[in-house]
């Protein structure tokens, strides 16, 4: 549990609000000095003057209003809390990213085109994932894990089926076991989000695997496609079991 303090008045409040943060760093917790980042924020003031009590009043609404509204991490835009030990659990998703990578690279753009297209697939990366695991899974999550786990799962692959319309070069089998995949993917990406806490690991592998697309040789191999998917359900049900919860969302969910 992360806590934060906000000394107000005199020096003899200082004092105090130094021993108290000496007995709460002996009992174990962490100190942090950011109130939005706190589970708790203790704020120690004095009531013997009327200014100080406004200012005390003043600073409660503040920090309550700032925990309120901190939108960004409750949209899992924080940084991941999980121990060293537990990113280890993240190798197989760095195996997964690298995986246009596997038949061999090759450049298909000059530079500034490939910088270009680079910027864009991780600007996607990230806008997907806070639609499909920011907003979606986070406002149904509320009601039902298990209908959100499915239901942004399911309209994240389905949102690939555009590749049948556009023209992606793949037949029909190719392009209907990509979109399973990506509902895969997709559910591997929010089982990542929900035990770890953290939307990041799941922006930062959607869009490196985006980007990653600028270098691959060869097209979508319906075998090499079905053993992506074994894996994938693989990994993310091992997650389910394995991966640490984060404190947030132990008390979240």
């Amino acid at each position: 549990m992360k806590i934060g303090f906000v000394s107000l008045g005199c020096p003899k409040n200082q004092l105090d609000t130094e021993v108290m943060l000496h007995e709460v760093l002996q009992a174990g917790y962490e100190i942090t000095p950011e109130e939005t980042e706190a589970d708790i924020v203790i704020i120690n003031t004095c009531a013997f003057i009327e200014s100080a009590k406004q200012e005390a009043i003043d600073n409660i609404l503040d920090i309550a209003w700032l925990k309120k509204h901190n939108k960004l991490e409750w949209f899992g835009l924080c940084k991941p809390t999980a121990s060293a030990k537990a990113f280890l659990f993240y190798i197989p998703l760095i195996v997964l990213t690298s995986k246009n990578l596997w038949g061999g690279a090759a450049m298909h753009y000059d530079a500034p085109g490939t910088v270009c297209f680079i910027v864009k697939m991780l600007c996607v990366g990230f806008l997907e994932e806070l639609i499909f695991r920011g907003f979606l899974f986070k406002a149904m999550s509320r009601d039902s894990i298990k209908w959100a786990v499915i239901v942004s799962s399911v309209t994240f692959g389905l949102g690939h089926i555009i590749n049948l319309i556009n023209g992606s070069g793949m037949g029909l089998a190719e392009n209907l076991v990509q979109i399973f995949f990506a509902v895969l993917i997709g559910f591997l990406y929010v089982i990542i989000f929900w035990r770890g806490g953290s939307l990041w690991p799941c922006v930062i592998s959607h869009g490196a695997f985006n980007s990653l697309s600028a270098f691959s040789v060869d097209g979508e191999a319906i075998g090499r496609l079905v053993i992506l998917c074994v894996l994938t359900v693989a990994y993310a049900l091992i997650l389910l079991k394995t991966l640490p919860r984060s404190e947030a969302n132990k008390a979240l969910y």
